[in-house]
């Protein structure tokens, strides 16, 4: 109805929305035929996912007072922290993904963006990690350019359509 092909869906996102795109490249399912409602019976799979700088393990930001106070977005209960970390969630099929993390970013370090890589690769999932030497949690100038370009390149990689 409004023309979207649904086998060539991308998101993408930054900081609490590259968590976000990573949970729905990990979590989505294909549907349940049997589903109560039309939205149940479909997939919410994403083909292609890019996330910039992207908390991975909430875990680690639950009870932090002053992440709290200045970042509620990323602060989740200690019983819901855990369902909300895409590092958890990580399969053979999940979406293939582009990380780019700064490696000076002291909010999210990079560190999020290095385990998920390689519990995608264990998984035998596609995922890349591009550094961003010296930038912190954001990329002005040229090295926002460079992770524009990298966007574009991976959205025309695993969404355009084939020839």
């Amino acid at each position: 109805k409004l023309g979207i092909d649904p086998n060539r869906i991308g998101v993408c996102g930054g900081s609490a929305g590259g968590h976000l795109s990573l949970i729905l490249g990990s979590l989505g399912d294909d549907g349940d035929a049997k589903g109560k409602t039309d939205l149940d019976k479909v997939s919410s799979r994403v083909q292609a996912v890019v996330a910039y700088f992207p908390p991975t393990d909430i875990r680690e930001y639950v009870n932090h007072k002053t992440l709290s106070e200045s970042f509620p977005a990323i602060v989740f209960p200690e019983n819901e922290a855990a369902d909300v970390s895409p590092l958890l969630a990580v399969t053979s099929d999940d979406a293939p993904t582009l990380l780019i993390h700064g490696d000076k970013d002291e909010l999210v370090p990079i560190s999020h963006s290095e385990r998920y890589n390689e519990a995608m690769k264990k998984a035998g999932a596609t995922c890349e990690l591009i550094v961003m030497k010296g930038a912190a949690h954001g990329f002005p100038g040229e090295q926002g350019t460079q992770a524009e370009t990298a966007l574009l390149d991976w959205f025309d990689k695993y969404l355009a359509k084939s020839k």
